[in-house]
């Protein structure tokens, strides 16, 4: 098995039109998956104070491409908080980076359907190269996460 690890760890503050700042936690699972394998990874949002609501997000995640296959990643809205949001994600390597750094950048909005709940924001859907070496591992690790425009 190759051990998939998830930092969690994008504490954001979030300043809506509450007057308290309300921090809103991003976070992902512990995921192992085999070589060659395709996996399915919730991100998941903390709760929202009363009245807070969430109605755009950029996302900046990072892994090792050598791990996951770079044209595998892929958002998927389906049974998420986000279900009827407008994703777009760009997967490419990082510009000025290491051979086998990997980076998805995520833009989402809506106009309507805010979220103002906790649950899972979206899905990170990905495989694993199918020759990653057995015990590699690769984390799936948030960069920086902008709600609603910061």
């Amino acid at each position: 098995m190759v051990a998939l690890r998830w930092l969690a760890g994008a504490f954001m503050a979030l300043l809506l039109t509450a007057p308290a700042l309300q921090a809103v936690q991003i976070s992902l699972p512990a995921v192992t998956a085999a070589p060659g394998e395709k996996v399915r990874v919730p991100v998941q949002i903390s709760a929202l104070a009363a009245g807070d609501e969430i109605l755009s997000s950029n996302m900046d995640m990072r892994f090792d491409a050598g791990v996951i296959l770079l044209d595998s990643v892929k958002v998927d809205r389906k049974s998420a908080l986000a279900s009827s949001w407008i994703v777009a994600a760009n997967v490419r390597k990082v510009p000025n980076g290491g051979v086998n750094d990997g980076q998805v950048l995520i833009g989402a909005a809506t106009a309507r359907d805010k979220i103002t709940s906790a649950g899972t924001f979206f899905f990170i859907e990905l495989k694993v190269a199918a020759d990653a070496p057995i015990g590699s591992s690769s984390a799936l690790s948030i960069q920086t996460v902008l709600l609603n425009n910061g």
